[in-house]
């Protein structure tokens, strides 16, 4: 999932009011010890969080670190993991990379 803040100038993507709102239900979410927040180098984006907002996300689980111990002689990168755990495609060169430039690994 991803809520944009900026647009690609820099500039705010939402009033002070509706960011406010959005970052405080987001904080809520990410500190709610009941729910596992999921993800790929999560340790990175959790550190994020703490470092700009003050939020510490807990729990958290990591299947980069995952992929590493389950596979450790393979590349523990996302397109890799993507490539072995999912059927679906690589896709992280919609976010801005021309499809040319990404790695695709294919099964």
């Amino acid at each position: 999932m991803c809520i944009p803040l900026v647009n690609g100038y820099g500039d705010s993507y939402f009033n002070p009011d509706q960011e406010a709102q959005i970052l405080l239900a987001l904080a809520a979410l990410l500190t709610n010890h009941d729910i596992l927040k999921v993800g790929h180098n999560i340790k990175h984006d959790a550190y994020i969080c703490f470092r700009d907002y003050g939020v510490v996300i807990e729990p958290i689980a990591c299947t980069s670190i995952g992929c590493k111990m389950v596979l450790p002689d393979f590349p523990k990168r996302l397109a890799f993991a993507c490539s072995i755990f999912t059927e679906i495609p690589y896709y992280k060169y919609m976010g801005g990379k021309a499809a040319g430039q990404a790695e695709i690994y294919d099964k």
